[in-house]
């Protein structure tokens, strides 16, 4: 009933036409940023208590939400290259360490066939990775920002600590640390693979003396 409502309103979003949408070469939804501020449903998911306390005691803090989005990867939709999303978030938005949990909520079965998210388990250990690169060139909007691992660091990361898929029935939830190496290939089947984002951060309390 959860997945349902929240699929619902996805549904919803996805027909938003703004700079917070960017899409496929074909003109079809890729991602929408912001998606907890555009819905009351996807807003109370970003402070559900299964969602809210985990991430408090995997940082040990107080906790806000950095940013939102939804992924629809529809058929053919994108390949999403090798990349920490601290490693976005540090460069672009300036946040100072990397204490954030990317909360993901699957509106849709995965599978080892509809492009699941690939993670290279315990990458997160070695902070963040200074070898990344800018995207440029002829990019759609979203990747503009991301900074992708060199194929010779993910070469030596996965030699030291593997590749896994994550996979599971739709209402599944992973917690994953923002330095967290992943990716996900091109989506070749008719199968949907849409997964809400919420990445929480640890609140941070400067005093001014």
């Amino acid at each position: 009933e959860e997945v349902a409502v929240l699929d619902a309103a996805m549904g919803e979003v996805l027909k938003r036409d703004g700079p917070e949408v960017a899409r496929e070469q074909d003109g079809s939804v890729h991602l929408i940023y912001g998606i907890h501020l555009f819905d009351q449903r996807l807003h109370a998911l970003s402070r559900h208590p299964r969602i809210v306390e985990p991430c408090r005691q995997l940082t040990g803090a107080e906790v806000f939400v950095h940013q939102s989005r939804v992924n629809a990867k529809q058929f053919h939709g994108a390949i999403v290259d090798w990349h920490q999303d601290f490693g976005i978030y540090h460069r672009v938005d300036g946040l100072p360490e990397p204490r954030g949990i990317v909360v993901a909520v699957f509106l849709d079965e995965v599978t080892e066939c509809n492009a699941p998210l690939l993670c290279v388990p315990g990458s997160h250990r070695e902070g963040l990775i200074e070898a990344a690169v800018n995207s440029d060139g002829e990019i759609e909007q979203a990747a503009r920002y991301r900074y992708d691992i060199s194929r010779e660091t993910l070469t030596s990361l996965v030699e030291r600590f593997g590749v896994e898929s994550v996979t599971g029935p739709a209402g599944s939830v992973l917690f994953m640390d923002g330095c967290l190496v992943h990716g996900s290939s091109v989506n070749m089947t008719p199968m949907r693979r849409a997964i809400l984002y919420i990445n929480i951060t640890k609140r941070t309390i400067v005093v001014f003396v």
